[in-house]
């Protein structure tokens, strides 16, 4: 018997997620059109590879709700936001979630810290013990990542006001 006729499924649905293993295996790969240099991490998520964005969230965003819902049940978005932007312009970071989510996107993973906050947790763990970030699917301690995968999240685009 089919293994989902045993579990009573009659379809599967996908999850588009990929997790630290994007910064990791980046060093293993090729240049890729984009512009990502060979050797860098490949895109977190759903988003565009480190550098790659250019056209700031509203781009970023309309691109990500362009999946179809019907055949995925999640997909993988983090974004990371300023501290004076989301302390200072909650009503921007408000109606670009809106736009978002009225255009049929599905899911936003948010991160809201600073660059120097995470440099700064690199060079001294011991006073960052409890700063959570966004993997791909998940959160983690930062100072228990990987040191290639730290690097990756600092790259990681920040938008700001």
């Amino acid at each position: 018997m089919a293994a989902g006729k045993v579990a009573g499924l009659d379809h599967y649905n996908i999850v588009s997620v990929n997790n630290s293993m994007s910064a990791e295996w980046g060093n293993f790969c090729a240049a890729s059109a984009c512009g990502r240099k060979a050797g860098s991490p490949m895109a977190n998520a759903n988003g565009a590879s480190i550098g790659a964005d250019k056209c700031g969230i509203t781009a970023l965003l309309n691109s990500m709700s362009k999946f179809d819902n019907t055949k995925h049940v999640g997909v993988i978005n983090n974004v990371r936001f300023t501290k004076e932007l989301f302390k200072g312009s909650m009503d921007k970071v408000e109606a670009v979630l809106k736009a978002f989510y009225d255009n049929d996107g599905v899911q936003t993973n948010l991160c809201v810290i600073g660059k120097d906050d995470l440099e700064n947790a690199m060079v001294h763990p011991e006073n960052y013990q409890n700063l959570l970030v966004r993997i791909g699917g998940f959160s983690a301690r930062f100072v228990t990542l990987n040191p290639v995968v730290q690097r990756e999240i600092i790259e990681r685009t920040t938008y700001g006001a």
